[in-house]
């Protein structure tokens, strides 16, 4: 039996993988950060393999890794985050004998850096809000009166290899008093971007490319974002953009990208869009292409392994997904934070009463509650609990500390 090995244990993008690969009759085997992960509860996981963190001792971590590897084989070994890819990205050689699902190394510098995927889409047309790196002569008055506000504050990129445990957010400021607070709090401004809030949907165009041409891509709207982190909690899948299509494919083309990637944009009532970002791995609305007709999981392994390239495939339009307790926090955010947003967080929390009937009419789809499949969603149901717990000492915290800890940590 074909067997992979996934790293990590996001309840989307690898629960939905593990799915996917799992209906394919391929082994699944699971390395998670979580040990208590929901997504660990799956069917269709095989085996469970509990590597030390990298970041308390890389030479552990590799060393255990390169012995599980000794001693099974695996056909494919897929990193579904930076907190595998960037330990793999820079172990390439000593894993050289595994098929690994992860871009070339000049891939990776591109579009995990926020500038300098910038500076490409500034070479290729591609329009993306303006902005520029903090200087360190840069005053929060100076940054306002040339990019205005809301601003967004962000690090080039999410994840350092120093340090995988900490995640480096986005920061939006609303005022110049904000914006100077947060520039205090910096340790240095080194490797830290300001760009202009663009209003507008976020879109996501999702592709599969060989030798940088698209061969698969899925396009989706969101319905309901979680913050300026960059996460949503429901989505609907659309017709491909033409124009979204012909910027993901010349950015595909330029860093003759191989693989998975989610190109985010921003799109204005007017029609016009920016590109925000490019993640050039397995993302969070995974479950809606699937779920839609694009497998992504399985094209991938099939390309890797097989040498597979299928032709685009048709998907239905029109699909919602939904992530549970990711929606209820942001309909319950929306009525403590934003009082002139309730009618339409009231309009949220009716359709998210009714998700069974969503359900049964085929209209939506759940990122874990599947019927063929319910150890995960049952799990998780069982830690809500804890994670509302969790997420209310954080509300306690003042709102502009608690962004600023989102970004450094």
């Amino acid at each position: 039996m074909r067997k992979v090995l996934i790293f990590g244990d996001d309840d989307r993008s690898v629960l939905t993988a593990v799915r996917s690969l799992g209906r394919a009759g391929i082994a699944v085997h699971l390395a998670p950060f979580n040990w208590n992960s929901p997504t660990m509860r799956s069917r269709y996981v095989s085996g469970v393999h509990h590597l030390p963190r990298y970041s308390d001792n890389p030479g552990a971590w590799l060393d255990e890794l390169r012995h599980l590897l000794d001693q099974q084989r695996f056909d494919l070994l897929l990193p579904c985050c930076e907190r595998s890819m960037l330990p793999l990205d820079q172990n390439r050689d000593r894993f050289a004998d595994q098929t690994i699902a992860l871009p070339a190394h000049g891939t990776l510098d591109v579009l995990n850096d926020k500038q300098k995927t910038r500076e490409l889409c500034a070479r290729l047309g591609v329009p993306t809000a303006p902005g520029r790196p903090v200087r360190d002569d840069d005053s929060a008055q100076s940054l306002v009166a040339e990019l205005g506000l809301p601003l967004l504050i962000k690090q080039t990129r999410s994840y350092h290899l120093a340090n995988l445990t900490a995640r480096n957010g986005v920061v939006q400021v609303n005022t110049i008093a904000e914006l100077e607070a947060f520039l205090a709090t910096v340790p240095t401004r080194e490797g830290v971007l300001a760009e202009r809030y663009f209003d507008g949907d976020g879109l996501g165009l999702s592709v599969l490319a060989r030798d940088g041409v698209i061969s698969q891509a899925f396009q989706h709207r969101r319905l309901g974002e979680t913050g300026t982190e960059g996460g949503s909690s429901l989505r609907i899948s659309e017709a491909i953009d033409p124009r979204l299509h012909a910027a993901a494919r010349a950015i595909s083309a330029a860093t003759d990208l191989d693989g998975v990637a989610m190109v985010e944009f921003r799109q204005d009532r007017t029609g016009n869009f920016i590109l925000i970002e490019v993640n050039a791995r397995l993302w969070g609305s995974l479950p809606l292409a699937v779920a839609s007709g694009v497998d992504f999981p399985l094209y991938l392994f099939e390309q890797h392994v097989e040498g597979r390239t299928r032709p685009q495939v048709d998907y239905r339009v029109g699909l919602r997904g939904r992530n549970f307790l990711r929606d209820l926090h942001a309909i319950a955010m929306t009525f403590r934070t934003a009082p002139g947003q309730w009618p339409q967080a009231l309009h949220r929390l009716a359709g998210f009463a009714l998700q069974p009937v969503s359900w049964a009419l085929g209209r939506e789809r759940s990122d874990t509650f599947v019927r063929h499949d319910l150890g995960p969603a049952l799990a998780q149901l069982k830690m809500a609990p804890r994670i509302a717990k969790n997420r209310a000492l954080r509300r306690a915290e003042p709102d502009l500390e608690r962004r600023v800890q989102r970004k450094s940590g």
